[in-house]
């Protein structure tokens, strides 16, 4: 089992985790209404925790001008969107927090909706066919890659509800058996499982005010492993790309599942400048592509696969073709 899985935000969808579009939207919702909104003033106890009055003060409006000014954005992602406020060191940081919020309210969602958890979806599929054979399920945590644009943990935390609730295995074994799978965060993520726990409760404080407020005690913590693509420098790009290369080299089959084929992700992955899918097979999960863009990413493809003496190989890519049916037909 010697795949490659590239995974996008259209991996983690089917479990209600946002997209990069639903996210920027869910964000832009933000509302205060004046430097005197309680909300705003319990978003600031939320995401910075006690500041004294005159360092609060300046964070709140920094806060209130994020929501105005996310609101009115022509940008398409929030990734987008925190690109142009990376010399602004407070909206930069509230832009994060909130990200780890809504993943987190994403969790914890997954853990306690019974019709999320039991979907039959690409994890499923996967998992199960792992499991009918213990070749296969050694193979599979010796070998398989992912490469993951997605900040959020579902896809160790599927693996880790197989091994606990199916195979059995204990904790410690469980970390050890996923530290085994070769898994690169492309942004970074909110922190492995052991660190910061999947879905974890809202701890309730009280503000100067003495009124409840909601918060996540890690957001300082969780926020310093997340690099949106335009802060990775020079040198972190280059060891990043050092391990792409290396994943796409010893892989023989590749897997795009609800990759949305942006430009700087291609960029990131080396797929235009480099020959590394020379001779590979290519499975694309394509659902929602327009048709253009479906036949650009399929001639993208099926030429860098053909550039070398391997001739004949063609990528697999369809607009109907969802990660579900595509791991049904190659993993049943």
């Amino acid at each position: 089992m010697n795949d490659l899985f590239i995974l996008g935000a259209g991996a983690s969808v089917p479990y209600d985790f946002p997209s990069g579009e639903k996210l920027f939207e869910e964000i832009k919702k933000i509302n205060y209404h004046s430097l005197q909104d309680e909300n705003l003033r319990n978003g600031c106890f939320k995401y910075f925790g006690d500041q004294n009055t005159y360092n609060m003060l300046a964070i709140m409006q920094e806060m209130y001008n994020f929501s105005v000014d996310i609101k009115n954005s022509s940008m398409l992602s929030i990734d987008d969107f925190l690109r142009n406020r990376k010399s602004n060191k407070i909206q930069n940081k509230f832009g994060k927090m909130i990200i780890v919020d809504k993943i987190l309210n994403a969790e914890r969602k997954y853990k306690t909706d019974i019709e999320l958890k039991s979907k039959k979806d690409w994890f499923t599929y996967l998992l199960s066919y792992i499991d009918r054979d213990e070749n296969l399920f050694n193979d599979f945590f010796n070998n398989s890659k992912f490469i993951t644009f997605n900040y959020d943990r579902l896809l160790e935390y599927k693996i880790f509800e197989y091994l606990h609730y199916d195979k059995k295995y204990k904790e410690d074994e469980i970390s050890k058996k996923i530290k085994e799978i070769n898994i690169i965060h492309v942004n970074g993520s909110i922190g492995n499982l052991k660190d910061i726990e999947f879905g974890k409760s809202k701890e309730v404080r009280k503000n100067q005010m003495g009124r409840n407020y909601d918060v996540h005690p890690n957001y300082e913590f969780i926020i310093e492993t997340m690099k949106t693509i335009w802060e990775h420098d020079d040198k972190e790009k280059e060891q990043k790309q050092k391990e792409i290369m290396e994943y796409f080299k010893t892989s023989e089959r590749i897997f795009f599942i609800g990759f949305g084929w942006l430009e700087d992700n291609i960029k990131i992955l080396g797929i235009r400048d480099s020959n590394i899918l020379e001779g590979k097979e290519i499975y694309v999960s394509a659902y929602g592509l327009s048709e253009k863009r479906e036949k650009e990413i399929s001639t993208l493809l099926n030429y860098k696969m053909n550039t070398g003496n391997v001739k004949g190989l063609k990528a697999k890519i369809s607009r109907d073709y969802d990660a579900k049916k595509l791991i049904m037909d190659f993993f049943n």
